[in-house]
């Protein structure tokens, strides 16, 4: 689960309970501003969700994607409609593939089809790199809101005592440069070993 307001503050030895209410509530929305922008970028959900995911494989290949991962359990993948026994496939969790095989184990093709998987995916646990991150982003976040005065930003805000990090808050004044790129510019190095992109041989969200 990603982080409560209340377990960032702490993660910063700031007692939550002491904040005003206009406080309490920027570091919620920031929160959930970051969440959303590392999502977004990464193109993945990191919290476990249940997930229906429609495709048609239009090139043969013995595995099938989902656009979500590591996968938790399958519950059951569709056919054209028809349930496809589990002993036909198997699943290689950690990547999100779902290798179809025969009777010994072996890779076969996926036929040429539409198809559902109901299924779930996510993390346990969030993984620690991207939640300091995300913690310093939060931070940060709050830390330039603080720092706004008469409706301009600061060039450069360093956050003292509990971050060493500079800042540069202009990118959020430049247009020209990639939007989830300049908000997430000190980490999106760490934030690439976690996106991901979908299958070529698949087209997913396909009208049966």
């Amino acid at each position: 689960m990603w982080p409560t307001a209340q377990e960032i503050t702490n993660w910063f030895n700031i007692d939550f309970s002491t904040l005003s209410g206009e406080d309490q509530s920027t570091w919620e929305n920031q929160r959930l501003t970051v969440i959303a922008a590392i999502e977004e970028y990464t193109n993945r959900k990191f919290e476990i969700n249940t997930y229906n995911d429609k495709l048609r494989i239009d090139i043969r290949d013995p595995k099938i994607l989902t656009q979500n991962y590591p996968i938790q359990i399958i519950t059951e993948i569709r056919k054209a409609g028809e349930i496809v026994p589990s002993t036909d496939y198997r699943s290689i969790d950690s990547l999100g593939e779902i290798v179809r095989i025969d009777e010994l184990g072996r890779p076969l093709l996926w036929e040429f089809d539409s198809y559902e998987i109901d299924y779930d995916a996510g993390f346990t646990v969030i993984p620690q790199l991207v939640l300091s991150a995300f913690y310093d982003l939060v931070l940060f976040r709050f830390n330039t809101i603080k720092n706004m005065s008469s409706g301009g930003l600061v060039k450069k805000s360093v956050i003292f005592g509990v971050s060493s990090i500079e800042f540069d808050n202009s990118i959020f004044n430049d247009s020209e440069k990639n939007e989830w790129g300049n908000f997430l510019k000190n980490y999106s190095e760490i934030l690439d070993k976690y996106r991901t992109e979908k299958s070529f041989n698949l087209i997913y969200n396909a009208d049966f």
